[in-house]
């Protein structure tokens, strides 16, 4: 929440700060439910991060009047901080930059906005066997798409577009998540598919099916009533907001997890401002502090790597080497050309124009803010690509990196394509740094969606306040680093034979100079960003596998009552954006709790992993990306 970075483009301009004085005072903005919290109090369930898992977690176990459950939440409500800054669609494209001044100035923007490419079906079946749990399967895991996600088709017919989505999936009318399309047509977006098909691309009825390896139009967590963000904060918490059995603790640190003597999470000790108390729970504690934090909360209390909580004085609770580890993340880069038609670039630097846009807005929610980017995906398997017009770069996959990505399924795409109303590049703030020239910019940006590269995250501080040590290991395998410099030449390929009638002039960004491999890889380093879709920090495993942290119901191995229920839960970063994982997930583990809780046990599984041999509310967890951008990720996302 408070903590992160924004995820998504950065295309919309600050000029509308200066045409809109009601940026932040909406009246049609949601205002936050008030739910009160009490010191020192004990529940049965304590959830530690109120993201995009956290609250889903909340809401569904304090169904249950029976049951008392609160939340603790290091920051507060989106629209009450932030406005429409993080209510609009259109403002989920301001980027924050990687300067010092530009984080500062964005600590309170984090959008977690999302579209709805979710996971294939055979990286379900990879996540399923990872586990030895086919529970994990795309059909088994369907049912929970189905229960967080109610779509809404679109309002007027997509150009270029044949079959907007399928209509055998997110069928549900009663669901939370609302999903839509918002009410606009980038007009950079309207070519995007025709363009796919040029380089061999087929057009896919949406990204929801099991299915990615195509291009379509892709909806977004946008509600259609106003056409405002709908996130796990509007989707699970605001509905609950009467009930006496939930309490939220915002603006509250969690500094550790509290254990007995035999090694059950009993609380947590927590920081409200300068008051410190204990959160008690009878059951269990739940983690869902996001990718960077949950691992850390675990380290500060005992439990991760022998070695370095040694080094940092922290009294072992339990040995387990993988907390922290097999970080795996995805970076995107684009270049750039001026078009012929509208785009962010210039559209919104013009001041009267920005007007228009917010008038429409303010209107009848229609216009270039009711929507957060073009609209359209596009995802490939390039290293086994039979396109005509893909030979050209699949040629230069050496086989050690075809083999190397052969350990994903067929179904598993490599690249995704991401196009962008405006100019990506080498830019700290991208919309602000989009070119003033007046004339119009677009970007094809491509996202490395089968990484090799693994990262870590650990801590050198015993304090929850200081961020955890981050290192992405971006493009550190030598069949990501070839795989990006064949990316980048497939988007030149999508300009040249896709989109040749609307470009005017030379590449802008990074230039047609950029041409040998080690031009095109100097720059790919040089202006990268995450997706912020980081996963897999707390790996769930087999009881064979030395680094799984949690056993296939997301308990943690060698304690009891302590789940870790968000996207470092995961074996896998399945391709399609998480974030219509992360909410199916939480969805599946809510219910495998209450069952437990009908049972009469208490906890799912006893809330027990064996031992082996033996963000702001509706964001991402207590603030899960506290040095830089992070995940994201229904599939619809960014």
């Amino acid at each position: 929440m408070h903590l992160s970075i924004l995820t998504s483009f950065a295309l919309f301009i600050t000029s509308i700060a200066a045409v809109s004085s009601s940026r932040n005072s909406d009246p049609r903005v949601r205002r936050a439910p008030s739910i009160s919290a009490e010191k020192n109090a004990t529940y049965d369930y304590v959830i530690v991060g109120g993201g995009t898992a956290g609250l889903v977690i909340a809401s569904r176990l304090s169904e249950n009047p029976a049951l008392r459950v609160a939340v603790i939440e290091a920051g507060g409500r989106y629209e009450v901080d932030n406005g429409n800054v993080s209510v609009i669609p259109g403002y989920a494209t301001v980027g924050a930059g990687t300067s010092p001044a530009d984080i500062a100035s964005a600590a309170a923007v984090d959008w977690g906005f999302i579209t709805t490419p979710q996971a294939t079906t055979g990286s379900a079946q990879m996540w399923a066997d990872e586990v030895d749990d086919q529970s994990y399967t795309f059909d088994k895991l369907l049912p929970y798409y189905e229960k967080s996600s109610q779509y809404t088709p679109p309002q007027f017919p997509q150009p270029n577009s044949t079959n907007i989505q399928d209509p055998k999936t997110l069928t549900s009318k009663t669901a939370p998540v609302q999903v839509s399309f918002g009410g606009y047509d980038d007009p950079f977006g309207t070519w995007i598919i025709p363009a796919f098909k040029a380089i061999g691309q087929a057009a896919i009825n949406g990204f929801t099916s099991g299915k990615l390896i195509g291009a379509a139009y892709c909806p977004s967590t946008i509600n259609p009533d106003g056409n405002k963000r709908s996130s796990s904060e509007t989707a699970y918490l605001q509905p609950a907001a009467n009930r006496t059995n939930l309490h939220v603790y915002e603006h509250t640190l969690a500094n550790n997890i509290i254990f007995d003597s035999a090694k059950r999470a009993t609380g947590v000790n927590v920081t409200t401002g300068s008051t410190a108390q204990i959160i008690s729970a009878t059951k269990e504690v739940i983690l869902s502090a996001g990718t960077f934090q949950s691992p850390q909360l675990l380290m500060l209390s005992g439990i991760g790597p022998a070695s370095t909580l040694k080094s940092l004085d922290i009294p072992l609770i339990q040995d387990l080497p993988g907390v922290g580890q097999n970080l795996w993340d995805q970076v995107y880069y684009g270049s750039s050309l001026r078009v012929n038609l509208l785009t962010n670039s210039a559209g919104l630097n013009n001041p009267l124009l920005a007007a228009a846009g917010i008038a429409a807005y303010d209107a009848d929610s229609t216009g270039p803010l009711s929507i957060g980017n073009t609209g359209v995906l596009g995802w490939e398997k390039l290293s086994t690509s039979t396109s005509p017009t893909s030979k050209n770069v699949t040629t230069t996959l050496s086989p050690a990196t075809k083999n190397a990505l052969a350990i994903f399924p067929p179904d598993w795409p490599e690249l995704e394509f991401l196009p962008a109303s405006g100019v990506l590049g080498y830019q700290r703030v991208f919309a602000t740094e989009d070119p003033r020239d007046g004339y119009n910019y677009a970007t094809i940006a491509t996202a490395l969606v089968a990484p090799l590269s693994r990262g870590n995250i650990t801590i050198n501080s015993t304090s929850a306040a200081d961020p955890p040590v981050i290192n992405p290991n971006w493009l550190t395998h030598p069949a990501d680093i070839e795989l990006a410099v064949a990316a980048f030449k497939r988007q030149r390929e999508v300009w040249s034979l896709g989109l040749s009638n609307i470009t005017l002039g030379d590449e802008r960004i990074p230039g047609v100079k950029v041409q040998t491999d080690a031009e095109i890889l100097h720059f790919i380093r040089e202006s990268l960003a995450p997706v912020w879709h980081a996963a897999c920090t707390c790996k769930m495993g087999r009881d064979t596998d030395e680094m799984a942290v949690l056993d296939s119901n997301a308990n943690v191995r060698g304690v009891t009552g302590l789940r870790v229920v968000d996207a470092s839960s995961f074996p896998i970063l399945p391709p399609g954006h998480p974030q219509a994982t992360i909410y199916a997930f939480a969805e599946k583990i809510a219910e495998v709790i209450a069952k437990g809780v009908a049972q009469g046990n208490g906890t799912a599984g006893d809330g027990v992993a064996t031992t082996r041999g033996l963000t702001g509310l509706g964001a991402h967890g207590q603030g899960d990306r506290p040095t830089g951008p992070g995940i994201q990720p229904l599939g619809y996302g960014p």
